[in-house]
């Protein structure tokens, strides 16, 4: 038997545990309809998944079946960030594109350590890498160089220079450079190469290997051989592994 003091104690725990339980109530029902939107979406999210191309918005089902959980679990949870991010997965298979770019833009912007949201965003063409102090462009400029990779892979060098000009505009890179490069070059672009390292040259200090690995390409394009050597030999004094730099000046 409890005393009548512990009594009134175990009642207010017993208030307290039914508080928490209705306060928390919603999230957890929310977070559940998250969870069956999740699995649906897991299926219908491979059409934009699969697709080599640079993202463009386009309807790809009539109706989405996580549509239903999404709106519920948003009901539940209006401020959840993983509802919103699943919104405009929704939003984005059924072609209502302002809507998904509206849902990623504001969680990318509220929570910019998010990369799902900072790539959802990115990908749809939402502005996400405006914050110098953060690394997040790098980030994005990586995935957009390995999405170059990607499509160039599978034989679509339309959407592969669109990556690797993105990724350029993101961070200057040597990789995405030479990826747009080869592609210049197959198109017998070659001006438009040579100004391509010019550029990516200006755009790096004259501390980086890859600065002058830059200026040497600049130069190979436009038949100044000796002053190439010289540029890579620059790269190579300053680079860490500087057998690269060694081989090309060769």
């Amino acid at each position: 038997m409890l005393s009548g003091k512990s009594s009134k104690w175990a009642l207010r725990l017993l208030f307290l545990s039914l508080a928490l339980l209705v306060t928390r109530a919603p999230r957890l029902l929310a977070a559940g309809a998250n969870n069956v939107a999740s699995r649906a979406l897991a299926s219908e999210w491979k059409v934009v998944a699969q697709d080599v191309r640079f993202p463009t918005c386009a309807r790809h089902l009539d109706r989405s079946r996580a549509g239903e959980a999404v709106a519920l679990a948003l009901r539940l949870d209006p401020d959840s960030s993983r509802v919103h991010l699943n919104r405009g997965r929704v939003a984005w298979l059924e072609g209502d594109c302002a809507t998904a770019r509206e849902e990623w833009g504001q969680v990318a912007a509220r929570e910019p350590s998010d990369e799902t949201a900072a790539l959802l965003a990115f990908c749809s063409g939402v502005d996400v890498a405006s914050e110098p102090k953060d690394d997040l462009a790098a980030r994005l400029a990586r995935y957009a160089y390995w999405a170059g990779q990607r499509a160039r892979a599978e034989g679509d060098d339309e959407a592969a220079a669109r990556w690797y000009r993105l990724s350029l505009d993101l961070t200057p890179s040597r990789e995405a450079a030479q990826g747009l490069t080869d592609l210049y070059r197959r198109e017998g672009r070659t001006e438009e190469a040579v100004a391509l390292w010019q550029d990516l040259a200006a755009a790096l200090p004259e501390e980086d290997p890859d600065h002058w690995w830059a200026v040497g390409q600049a130069a190979e394009g436009a038949q100044e051989w000796e002053r190439a050597a010289l540029a890579y030999w620059e790269a190579a004094v300053r680079a860490e592994d500087p057998l690269p730099f060694w081989g090309r000046e060769g």
